[in-house]
């Protein structure tokens, strides 16, 4: 058996965030024999969460600092279910989810990811300032009523890409952290 080499964190980074999405197929099997079938929507929106969700466990994961590492592992385990706009959508009952509500609760939970970003970069990234202009160029909607779903679209898809983008250089910085820890010369 060949040595392999261990995957750098940026690596695994990229192979976290880049997987695949479930089929319907896959959701469906997920909900138990009972439910209805999923609607192409309803594909999308669980998609979207897990994709988001995903998001939340890598930032946890490049923590280097115990108490933040534990921390943000405990709260971003859980965060997707305890969405503000996604709980009261529960509560009211139908329509349970709209496209609004979910665009409204996927705004919140990046809210909460910007600040687990920010806080890992504040506390571990040697040169912060590149992914602080990052992501400030990135502002996330604020999820007001008075957006427009078009506004609302455009901005979460801005900071989806800026947290991608910010993940990746935290990993880099990772790298080149412990390189430079292994070969002090």
């Amino acid at each position: 058996m060949a040595d392999q080499q261990p995957l750098s964190m940026e690596m695994a980074v990229v192979q976290a965030i880049t997987a695949a999405p479930k089929s319907r197929e896959g959701w469906e099997e997920l909900r138990g024999p009972d439910q209805p079938p999923m609607s192409e929507q309803e594909v999308f929106l669980e998609n979207m969460t897990e994709i988001v969700k995903r998001h939340g466990l890598v930032i946890a994961q490049l923590a280097v600092a115990p108490e933040t590492r534990a921390e943000l592992q405990a709260s971003m385990a859980g965060a997707v279910e305890r969405v503000p706009a996604w709980l009261e959508a529960k509560v009211n009952g139908p329509p349970l989810m709209t496209i609004r509500i979910f665009i409204r609760g996927l705004v919140q939970l990046m809210g909460e990811h910007r600040v687990a970003i920010e806080r890992v970069v504040a506390e571990q990234v040697h040169e912060p300032e590149p992914i602080e202009a990052l992501l400030g160029e990135a502002p996330l909607p604020s999820g007001a009523e008075d957006e427009s779903d078009a506004e609302l679209m455009s901005g979460v898809g801005a900071a989806i890409g800026a947290h991608l983008e910010a993940l990746v250089e935290i990993a880099r910085d990772f790298d080149q952290l412990r390189h430079d820890l292994a070969n002090p010369n």
